[in-house]
């Protein structure tokens, strides 16, 4: 990009900006004291999954979000351990009245495809037999991960953490049923989802906290192109027991790839 699109750039986002600041500069004064959002959300960063906006979220204060690929949930620390991010923690940590979590993919993710291609590269190699051995000799320093990811250090960290959170066992559940590549990559955006949930509820004690899955449908795999459909609530991926538990709410559409 040249200095002139850059700055093209930046005048277009400015004048957005005007736009933005005649609409809720005063609002902004009414919300200084704090927030106390009714959810968190955590997408993917996908420049085409546009947070807020595809639950026509306008209102300040409503909604605390997160966005990184693969919408993971997980994070490094110092020393290295896998732990909840603390963008997830705030909210639920430090509201005062009862709050959610969702976890939202987006179909055709490509934090999902890079980990489905890394675990692939993989097991091409004389190294890795099984998925679940790559997280395991890696930890080991018996392989370089970067080798199977082709990515930069943070991308390659990002993949890890996906694996860690179990895409490598899902990866291994889905290997031996006729899928495309296609068709793989969006299960897995699915059982990332159920991941990313089940790793919050194993490694989280909030109070007053449900933490719900969905995924984006951004290539109109599961219905209409940009729905919205939930496939986990607290854990609970049966799609019998989730049309139930919201039967009485009419516009959320419950789906699953792997009940059809």
């Amino acid at each position: 990009m040249s200095e002139k699109q850059v700055f093209e750039v930046l005048n277009e986002l400015s004048e957005k900006n005007d736009e933005h600041v005649e609409e809720f500069s005063d609002k902004l004064k009414q919300h200084l004291d704090g927030q106390d959002p009714e959810v968190t959300t955590i997408l993917c960063s996908d420049s085409r999954v546009i947070q807020g906006k595809i639950c026509g979220n306008e209102v300040l204060g409503r909604e605390f979000s997160h966005e990184r690929i693969g919408n993971r949930t997980n994070s490094l620390t110092l020393e290295g351990e896998v732990v909840p991010s603390g963008s997830i923690d705030y909210i639920p940590e430090h509201s005062d009245t009862p709050t959610g979590v969702l976890v939202i993919g987006h179909t055709g993710c490509g934090a999902v495809t890079a980990t489905y291609d890394t675990i692939q590269s993989a097991l091409k190699s004389e190294e890795v037999e099984e998925p679940e051995e790559i997280i395991e000799l890696y930890e080991k320093g018996e392989i370089d991960l970067e080798d199977y990811t082709g990515e930069t250090k943070g991308i390659t960290t990002d993949i890890y953490l996906l694996m860690k959170a179990g895409l490598d066992s899902s990866y291994k559940e889905l290997m031996d049923e006729d899928l495309e590549d296609k068709e793989m990559i969006n299960r897995l955006v699915e059982y990332n989802v159920d991941n990313q949930v089940e790793f919050l509820k194993e490694h989280t004690d909030y109070e007053d906290t449900e933490i719900l899955g969905a995924v984006y449908d951004m290539e109109g795999v599961y219905g209409e192109n940009g729905g919205l459909y939930l496939v986990n609530y607290d854990g609970r991926s049966e799609i019998d027991e989730l049309e139930q538990l919201f039967s009485d709410y009419s516009f959320v559409d419950v789906d699953r790839q792997d009940s059809a």
